[in-house]
């Protein structure tokens, strides 16, 4: 994540109170978060209500099934889909260079 996305996610999270930004201490052009109190409190609540819709989702889809899902979403994303889009693009660039 490219740094002025990550700084305007971090935004929200600051006026919502969920977390502090102040400069670095050995380099103030870096900055420091920190996970506020309230920040906590929202993220053990959050935590809760997530474990409560997995278990929701594995007794609609099944345990076995769900364990299949998350098994293939975790290979999606740990692949390297950059290095093999840009390979594509450039293979498709030839293939309408041969045209």
């Amino acid at each position: 994540m490219d740094r002025t996305t990550l700084g305007r996610t971090m935004l929200p999270l600051e006026r919502d109170g969920l977390i502090a930004i102040k400069d670095g201490i050995l380099d103030r052009r870096s900055k420091e978060l920190a996970v506020t109190k309230a920040g906590t409190e929202r993220l053990q609540r959050a935590a809760k209500l997530w474990v409560e819709a997995q278990k929701e989702f594995e007794e609609r889809f099944g345990a076995r099934r769900a364990a299949d899902l998350r098994g293939l979403l975790g290979e999606v994303v740990s692949c390297e889909l950059e290095k093999a889009a840009s390979g594509s693009a450039r293979q498709r660039q030839q293939a309408r260079a041969r045209l």
